[in-house]
């Protein structure tokens, strides 16, 4: 599935919502438009990716996806919302500054998930796995 594939209604009702977010130390509501109407090629727009066999539309570009890494992808019980935990290594390979959680819930009436929150994510093994407890 492509962005391109979908109405123009539903690439309007992706452009009216907004998702919160926390990037480079700033933090608020950002507009989906954002990501639509201020890139200039195609390559800098959003597409949806294939993560798990959902269509997940995040708000990084399309030229970044070979990018992108997928830690841990969750489901919720009911399967409309889906928790990621991901790095991109499009500016860093630094695990301190490359992480990043999304959670995304099934867009209204459609096949795919759209980012409701976007963070940076500090990467850190799983303690519990090292035996250690996190307090």
């Amino acid at each position: 599935m492509k962005l391109s594939q979908l109405s123009h209604q539903v690439i309007e009702q992706i452009k009216s919502c907004r998702r919160d977010e926390i990037g480079e130390k700033h933090e608020g509501l950002e507009s989906w438009a954002y990501n639509f109407d201020f890139a200039d090629k195609i390559e800098d727009k959003p597409e949806l990716m294939n993560i798990n066999g959902n269509y997940v539309l995040l708000p990084i570009r399309k030229e970044e996806h070979p990018n992108i890494k997928i830690f841990r992808s969750i489901s919720s019980a009911d399967g409309k919302t889906i928790t990621l935990f991901f790095q991109n290594t499009t500016y860093s390979d630094d695990l301190f500054e490359s992480g990043y959680l999304a959670i995304c819930d099934q867009f209204p009436g459609e096949d795919f998930f759209l980012a409701i929150v976007y963070h940076e994510w500090f990467i850190f093994e799983n303690p519990y796995e090292e035996g250690q407890i996190i307090k």
